[in-house]
């Protein structure tokens, strides 16, 4: 195991000390930081930006919701009213022939 681990620090140590791996933590330390930084100040602002909008106005909120209430109570009672006049006018019309016919048979069995 101990050769293994020898040869494994000797490339690590390498590897850190190539002029590849400096560039790669000088760019990390510098742009890299920038940008993340930027990137989380914007975001920041984009989040406060939002959450003005989401903050729901309790006032209107209720007027909207009253409103929903009172307009859906009506259209129940439209409906109600609608079936009921649809139901009466659909019994007369059913209801006539039956009659007549129910008139007509009683007229021919009396003679």
């Amino acid at each position: 195991m101990l050769p293994a681990y020898e040869l494994l620090s000797d490339q690590v140590i390498t590897t850190r000390k190539s002029n590849h791996a400096n560039v790669a933590q000088q760019r990390l330390a510098t742009e890299s930081i920038t940008l993340v930084r930027d990137t989380t100040e914007l975001l920041n602002m984009m989040s406060a930006n939002q959450d003005e909008f989401l903050d729901p106005d309790p006032a209107l909120v209720t007027h909207i919701n009253n409103v929903a209430i009172g307009v859906a109570v009506e259209l129940i009672i439209a409906i109600s009213l609608a079936t009921w006049g649809v139901s009466s006018h659909s019994e007369s019309r059913l209801a006539e022939p039956i009659t007549m016919l129910s008139i007509s048979t009683a007229l021919l069995a009396s003679g």
